[in-house]
């Protein structure tokens, strides 16, 4: 399902009864609730369950971008990244890597995931990996090890000086923040069978807004009632 024709759906059989021919709607408002709402459901679905649909994740394409290596730590390369949506101790991530295919003319979606990344936890995980004879960066050539670091939206790789390029496959909060998302065209990040509840819990929030907004009883005085006089505040 694409996100007009679930935007399309909420209107006529959720919203239906909050919007009417005098009401403004703003389809950007529709839209950044619909991406507020997946996230919900998808902590729902993880606390049920104990896993996560694979239906949540979304691929989010590295390019390399050289005015970034300027201010990249000794021995990494860096790429732009847009954080994940947490889920409990989670942090949407489940794959970061190369990308097979790159001579085969397959599109970007297509192409198979190769070889996994190995995630460090931040800068001091890595230093303390290094410091360990076994475990240091040279004496595992063959291992890639990355760091994400959302204070700068940035990913940065380590042993591997010639990356230019690689996929992240994590959980996003805005799906149509990420390069490459076309919303007309591409699947909604979300699973079928959770739309229904999606529905219910837009639904529920509508309504409790509904009903925390008391309505306005004191009626205005007749005009031919003299009205009390109210003092005006002084202008300075």
């Amino acid at each position: 399902m694409t996100l007009p024709i679930l935007i399309d759906s909420l209107i006529r059989n959720v919203l239906g009864g909050f919007i009417n021919q005098e009401t403004t709607y703003d389809p950007q408002y529709i839209k950044n609730m619909i991406h507020g709402f997946r996230c919900m459901q998808c902590e729902v679905d993880y606390r049920r369950n104990g896993i996560i649909n694979p239906a949540y994740y979304q691929r989010y394409y590295l390019k390399f971008d050289q005015n970034l290596q300027f201010s990249a730590p000794t021995g990494a390369v860096i790429f732009s990244f847009t954080p994940t949506f947490n889920i409990g101790n989670q942090d949407g991530v489940r794959y970061a890597g190369t990308l097979g295919g790159t001579n085969s003319g397959q599109p970007l979606s297509q192409r198979p995931c190769t070889k996994q990344w190995i995630r460090k936890a931040n800068r001091s995980d890595l230093n303390t990996m290094q410091r360990h004879p076994f475990t240091k960066m040279e004496n595992n050539p063959d291992e890639v090890y990355f760091v994400l670091n959302n204070s700068s939206n940035t990913l940065e790789v380590y042993n591997d000086s010639q990356v230019t390029e690689g996929v992240v496959e994590g959980i996003f909060p805005n799906p149509t923040l990420v390069v490459g998302y076309n919303e007309d065209v591409d699947e909604y990040f979300l699973p079928e069978d959770s739309v229904p509840e999606l529905k219910n819990l837009i639904y529920q929030e509508r309504l409790s807004i509904i009903k925390a907004t008391k309505p306005d009883k004191e009626s205005d005085p007749p005009f031919s009632q003299e009205r009390p006089f109210k003092p005006q505040p002084i202008q300075q």
